[in-house]
């Protein structure tokens, strides 16, 4: 444990994907996607327990295999339209029940294979530090919102007119969620239906650890990524 604090992880992954089917257990690199979130997780030197949240038998099986524990959710929270923040509620109801509450919980989306253990425990020593009840992790965003522009009825209309005469150093920093890792203080996820806070925080995480595997332009990036670590 960390500062007396037992530190949970919950991978969910649900057996339904569209654009890429059953891509929770697709082989990467010679490994089922999922298990390199529950890697990340039994590796890291802060998490005490992992557990893999879903209703898909196979990925139960697969999840054994790698050392994860499994709580089994129900159907209608495995949907294209359930929410991540249900899907979490019911975890923790799962684990409250049997008596073993966290005091702090991480979430780690099995499609996003390409953080480091490092990047696991750096995240949560940063909200350790910053005394927050929420983090997630972000990347910088490419395209600097400055130079967006918004439909109107009949011209576009600039986000930031100002901003748009300014070159990119002259603009502040801007960072865009990359749903590789949220962590949660126990108890404000319990009392609330969010996964931000007044207190929340930010992990900044490169663009080439932050891919989130949607579809298979994505899932040939992440091989070429990790076919080169391995060289």
């Amino acid at each position: 444990m960390y500062k007396g604090k037992k530190i949970i992880s919950i991978i969910p992954a649900r057996g339904g994907s569209k654009r890429i089917p059953r891509k929770n257990v697709i082989d990467l690199c010679g490994k089922p996607l999922i298990a390199y979130s529950i890697e990340q997780s039994l590796q890291s030197k802060y998490i005490d327990e992992t557990y893999v949240s879903t209703e898909d038998a196979e990925i139960k099986e697969v999840s054994l295999k790698f050392g994860a524990k499994i709580i089994d959710r129900p159907i209608k929270l495995a949907q294209d339209e359930s929410k991540s923040i249900d899907v979490m509620k019911h975890a923790l109801e799962y684990l409250e029940n049997n008596n073993n509450a966290p005091g702090i919980v991480i979430l780690l989306q099995p499609t996003s294979p390409l953080r480091l253990v490092e990047d696991v425990d750096k995240a949560i020593e940063t909200f350790m530090e910053k005394d927050a009840d929420t983090l997630e992790s972000l990347s910088e965003c490419l395209e600097h919102p400055s130079y967006m522009f918004k439909k109107g009825i009949k011209y576009m209309i600039p986000l930031d007119k100002k901003g748009l005469e300014k070159t990119r150093i002259e603009l502040p920093q801007y960072y865009v969620e990359n749903g590789s890792i949220f962590i949660l203080k126990y108890l404000f996820i319990k009392n609330e239906k969010t996964f931000y806070s007044n207190k929340h925080t930010g992990f900044i995480l490169p663009r080439e650890r932050s891919i989130d595997i949607d579809n298979e332009i994505d899932l040939k990036i992440a091989k070429l990524i990790l076919e080169k670590r391995k060289k």
